[in-house]
């Protein structure tokens, strides 16, 4: 099975979100000017493409948290008021 490199750098940015928490942008964002300044430009590149999808797992996050609760189906039980 061979992965892309968006895919690969999708998978690496869930994983970072649970080792670093709210720290994994920062933590790439570092990656990338540490590799810049090495001039690893596909260092940089990969780094990139995390922190991209950093961005994407943030705003869909925050998409739904924005939802409203709503039952699973419609024979959920109601609570009473």
């Amino acid at each position: 099975m061979l992965v892309s490199e968006r895919e690969a750098a999708a998978i690496y940015a869930r994983a970072a979100t649970r080792w670093y928490g709210a720290r994994a942008r920062s933590i790439a964002l570092s990656a990338i000017r540490k590799l810049s300044r090495k001039g690893d430009l596909s260092g940089v590149e990969a780094w990139r493409l995390v922190h991209e999808e950093l961005l994407v797992l943030e705003a869909s996050r925050a998409a739904l948290g924005r939802q409203p609760n709503l039952p699973i189906c419609s024979d959920a039980p109601r609570t009473k008021r």
